[in-house]
Formats: structure tokens, C-alpha cells, sequence
């Protein structure tokens, strides 16, 4: 029987880098070594991470549609456009 509770080896190990480049990038923005163009390109990039992986899911994973992400890209321009003026 597969244990929902375990832990393959490569995702410990996906998951200790990820843990590692967090700390490397907000090591590097404290000290500003990446200046603030570069840390909100880095933000964007996480944005639009975190919701291409929510799609995924949703379209994937259970085989359903939702308008929910939409709201999310609409509000991510709303805010974009708020920062910007």
C-alpha cells in the first residue's frame, strides 16, 4: 500500500534547494545586492509561478475548469497597475 505520508528521495531533495535559494535571495536583497528591479522581477516570476502551478491543479490534476486563476491575473494587473503610478 503507498503511504501518502512519505517522502521520495528527490522531492527532500527538491525540497532542500528550494529552502537553500530562498535564503540565498533574501540574503542577497537585505544586502542589496540584487537592486529592486531585479527583486520585483523576481517577485513576478514567483507570482506567475504559484499560478500556472494552480492551474495546472485545477485543469490537471481534478479534471475541472475554474474561473478562479482569471481573478488572480485580473487582480495581479490591478496591483501592477496601482504600483506603477
Amino acid at each position: 500500500m503507498l503511504k501518502v505520508n512519505s517522502l521520495r528521495k528527490k522531492d527532500i531533495i527538491t525540497l532542500i534547494l528550494a529552502i537553500v535559494l530562498f535564503g540565498v535571495l533574501q540574503f542577497l536583497m537585505a544586502e542589496r545586492i540584487i537592486g529592486s528591479f531585479w527583486e520585483l522581477n523576481i517577485f513576478l516570476v514567483c507570482v506567475n509561478i504559484i499560478m500556472a502551478a494552480s492551474l495546472n491543479l485545477i485543469n490537471g490534476y481534478t479534471g475541472q475548469f475554474s474561473l478562479g486563476p482569471c481573478w488572480l491575473y485580473g487582480s495581479r494587473c490591478l496591483c501592477w497597475r496601482n504600483f506603477n503610478s
